[in-house]
């Protein structure tokens, strides 16, 4: 459906509109309208989601629908939570692109907005392949939020940033979700600070320095540090939590982000000790490392 067939259903206000192409399957539920197919039509206009699919509904509307403008809208409510399930559902199926199938159940009647039937359930089928525009048959394409070891651990649905994602998790389909991938900044100057003298083992602290603008800007706390060559490519972040006052023996020195570095004997004869103010970074997504998103 384009935007001028969607006008022409009524729904004049400004929206977002999302098309996908899911290769949805329909099944029939005697005594209910079904719907199924591709979504061609997605607006949240307030508490209210409205949606359509490519193939027609089947069966007799409910006597409250306006067959002129809102023949193939469904509506359901974000306000209960059966409403907020089912539009959940309709986002899984979006993240799961063409390997999902959803089935629609009507409620026959109007009660979420005036003229537009509700949708009273949404079911999920698995799809093994799908056609592709030529006619032939083949695997569909998601994008995976993966870790650092390769294990996948969801399918991304939108990207609102660099960092921060909408996905929905491989072990719990049902929501999705909101993640913010760590670092959020790319440190032009990084260095670490170490007990020991060769810079081994976890750093005590260390300087995170961002440059704007020919300006220098410091980390501040929360932040966290990563390099990918150093320490393993694991995360770090200062806080104040088992801080202790000890003697620096060395420090790592990255001049800028895409180098390895140098290791040096800490000889500050003024400032010889440091807090340990460097602690582990451990995302429930990610693990120890930021995760990092592919094509499947």
């Amino acid at each position: 459906m384009d935007i001028t067939k969607a006008e022409n259903k009524g729904v004049g206000m400004k929206r977002l509109v999302s098309r996908v192409g899911f290769g949805l399957l329909a099944v029939s539920y005697a005594g209910y309208l079904h719907a199924g197919g591709s979504v061609d039509f997605l607006e949240v206009d307030s508490d209210v989601v409205l949606f359509s699919t490519s193939e027609s509904k089947s069966g007799l509307r409910p006597e409250c629908v306006d067959i002129a403008n809102n023949e193939d809208l469904w509506s359901i409510s974000l306000a209960t939570d059966s409403g907020r399930a089912t539009y959940s559902l309709i986002l899984t199926a979006m993240a799961k692109g063409e390997t999902a199938g959803l089935n629609i159940e009507s409620a026959n009647d109007c009660a979420d907005r005036i003229g537009i039937e509700r949708a009273s359930k949404v079911n999920i089928t698995s799809n093994t392949s799908t056609v592709n525009s030529g006619g032939t048959t083949g695997s569909a394409t998601t994008v995976g939020i993966y870790r650092r070891d390769g294990t996948r651990q969801g399918t991304l649905v939108n990207a609102i940033d660099e960092y921060n994602w909408l996905y929905v998790d491989d072990s719990d389909s049902t929501s999705v979700k909101r993640h913010t991938n760590y670092p959020q900044k790319k440190w032009d100057l990084l260095r670490y600070y170490y007990p020991t003298t060769d810079c081994s083992g976890d750093p005590m602290d260390f300087t995170a320095i961002e440059i704007v603008d020919g300006r220098q800007e410091r980390s501040g706390w929360g932040e966290v540090a990563y390099h990918p060559f150093i320490q393993d490519g694991k995360m770090y972040t200062r806080n104040y939590e088992g801080a202790e006052h000890i003697t620096i023996g060395s420090e790592l020195n990255l001049d800028n982000f895409r180098t390895e570095g140098t290791c040096r004997l800490y000889t500050n004869t003024r400032n010889p000790k440091g807090w340990t103010y460097a602690k582990p970074v451990y995302d429930s997504l990610c693990g120890d490392q930021p995760c990092f998103i592919r094509e499947d």
